[in-house]
């Protein structure tokens, strides 16, 4: 009786009410036939945190790269993206304080951290666009809407960077690199406090390669030497930068630079970023890494 109290109970998840119009006794009955079953070893309940399981990853993630902090997600539905920005949002929401200078790249992951982020009562902070993000698309409208997001929630003044993420010139680049008011801006993307970004994949629907100011030479040897970009930089799977004639070309930090930044957030998530971002993790550019429960197991065991 008490094994079939204990089914009704645990699979069947009929109520003590129930189970007593069922077995034809007592409600008080019933509860004295659960706490048999278990006492018997019957029936036995197991709970799976995944919060001790994610607490887990969080930790051998940070020891195995020398992080300041790692957070990883364990998203049982929805949007996995979706989780991952939100984490993102309130990580950086307990690391502001006010004064600070935040760098932002652009791209699907920290527009998702943009609208996760809560409108607060900061002062003097500043949002500063790391890298160039003009596309011959869309001009540039998603990046403006996520640095955007960020000044709103930051309540910070926001300093763009109206250049595109890559010229088609390196002497074009130089020489607008060098008019004052760029160059103002450029020493100010070297002084930021935070550094929030994430990795590209190099793959032939990558957004990057999709903003148009890439031969076909420029792709080909991108796509047969890269593994992916950070903040623009192609690089291979030792962080080296592979494609020379075009990093000359790009605009933006450099990762020397984004190496000097004293706090540096990698958002990302995704089996087709987990290359880069054990390079990323690997060279040391990430300070603070947030990321989903998949992503994390794939990140530790490639590595």
């Amino acid at each position: 009786m008490a094994i079939d109290a204990a089914k009704l109970y645990y699979l069947s998840d009929c109520s003590q009410s129930e189970i007593a119009s069922v077995l034809g006794v007592s409600r008080p009955t019933v509860s004295k036939l659960l706490t048999y079953a278990k006492e018997e070893g019957f029936a036995r309940v197991e709970i799976q945190d995944p919060r001790s399981e994610s607490e887990q990853l969080s930790r051998l993630l940070t020891e195995r790269f020398g992080l300041k902090s790692a957070k990883v997600v364990w998203p049982k539905s929805g949007d996995p993206l979706a989780a991952v920005g939100k984490a993102g949002a309130e990580l950086l929401q307990v690391m502001v304080h006010d004064g600070d200078s935040i760098g932002v790249t652009s791209g699907h992951t920290l527009y998702t951290v943009g609208k996760h982020l809560q409108n607060g009562d900061w002062s003097n902070v500043e949002i500063v666009q790391l890298k160039g993000g003009i596309s011959l698309s869309n001009f540039g409208e998603s990046d403006w809407n996520t640095l955007a997001m960020f000044r709103d929630a930051f309540n910070a003044e926001m300093v763009l960077l109206p250049l595109p993420a890559v010229f088609k010139n390196a002497k074009a680049k130089a020489l607008v690199a060098n008019e004052p008011e760029i160059a103002r801006i450029i020493e100010k993307i070297s002084q930021v406090d935070i550094a929030v970004f994430t990795v590209g994949v190099a793959s032939e629907n990558s957004q990057l390669l999709e903003q148009g100011h890439y031969s076909q030479n420029d792709r080909e040897c991108v796509l047969g030497r890269a593994i992916g970009h950070i903040c623009s930089h192609w690089v291979d799977a030792q962080g080296r930068i592979c494609c020379p004639e075009i990093d000359e070309r790009t605009v933006g930090i450099s990762l020397g630079g984004l190496k000097k930044i004293p706090r540096r957030v990698l958002v990302a998530r995704g089996m087709e970023k987990v290359k880069i971002i054990s390079t990323a993790l690997n060279r040391g550019i990430v300070t603070h890494f947030v990321t989903d429960r998949l992503t994390a197991e794939a990140v530790l065991k490639l590595t």
